[in-house]
């Protein structure tokens, strides 16, 4: 084995690997979900303590205290997109050595923008409900989220490097000068994003974050069979030999895959997927896997 890692194929992996985690953008992706690890943890914790008891049929999942224990989860993995599109922006954008959390809290704006529209909905006795489409904002749309961060943070950069922002006197308080400052980045991301995200939901009647989705889906599907979970669990080893966060970014692949298969079927219930026997709750796709490596890894991060 000693003689494998020390092969000239591996050296060339190695060197691959640090070249990738030595680029700013993918180091801040990695060091972003690090950062939004202990609300993923959360929300897996009170996830087992809701669902364990009902293998045992001490209540269901149509019972109060079900509902109750699954809200920080909703809140947690079922908004998990928030949390990165701003912690991904604030690593990004303090790697520039720029204004992290203005230029973090701009990012969440477009994303919210482009993966959350407000709507308008009748209720059953006749009046309307405005509010937020949350649809999105869980794992379908991680990758969106990336997307955005990274941009809008490059042409913030992009603006800065080049003078193009409003500068104020510098009697003018630090952080008034920084949110002028970024008044014209914001300006211009808010125009691309929303006039992409407007042409998406016009020309093909689907959001943004599910566009991506859908374009992903061919290799995404492949990873939630047992072969998928074997390659996802050698390609994660693998890219940990060279020091790059592998794990991370495979087990959050395969979480899209999944959650996007939930629309696919238009099945109730939040964390179902498509499988073999029927659609089934990602716990159980666990169990069903949980003799396989790394299922239990896998399935821990969903």
């Amino acid at each position: 084995m000693g003689n494998l890692y020390e092969s000239k194929a591996m050296q060339q992996v190695k060197k691959v690997g640090e070249k990738f985690a030595g680029n700013k953008a993918i180091a801040s992706v990695s060091a972003g979900m690090m950062m939004a690890m202990g609300i993923i943890l959360i929300g897996a914790v009170f996830q087992l303590v809701a669902i364990i008891p009902t293998f045992f049929k001490l209540y269901s999942t149509e019972d109060a205290i079900y509902k109750i224990l699954m809200v920080p989860y909703d809140l947690s993995m079922g908004l998990i997109s928030i949390y990165m599109a701003f912690t991904i922006a604030y690593s990004y954008a303090k790697s520039l050595k720029m204004q992290a959390v203005t230029t973090a809290l701009n990012s969440l704006l477009v994303f919210l923008i482009v993966a959350a529209p407000i709507k308008t909905v009748a209720l059953a006795d006749g009046s309307s409900f405005t509010g937020i489409d949350n649809s999105c904002l869980g794992a379908i749309g991680m990758f969106t989220a990336i997307l955005v961060s990274l941009c809008t943070v490059k042409l913030a950069h992009f603006c800065e490097k080049h003078h193009l922002m409003i500068r104020m006197p510098d009697a003018v308080p630090k952080f008034l000068q920084d949110t002028f400052a970024s008044l014209i980045p914001l300006i211009v991301n808010i125009a691309i994003w929303h006039t992409i995200g407007s042409l998406c939901t016009g020309l093909m009647t689907i959001s943004l974050p599910y566009a991506i989705s859908y374009l992903l889906s061919a290799p995404l599907g492949a990873l939630t069979s047992v072969p998928g979970i074997l390659i996802v669990v050698f390609v994660a080893n693998l890219l940990w030999h060279p020091r790059h966060n592998g794990g991370l970014h495979c087990h959050y692949a395969g979480a899209d895959g999944i959650y996007r298969n939930k629309r696919s079927v238009d099945v109730p219930g939040a964390g179902t997927c498509v499988h073999p026997c029927g659609p089934v709750r990602h716990y159980e796709l666990l169990r069903r896997y949980r003799k396989y490596p790394g299922a239990v890894r896998y399935g821990t991060v969903l």
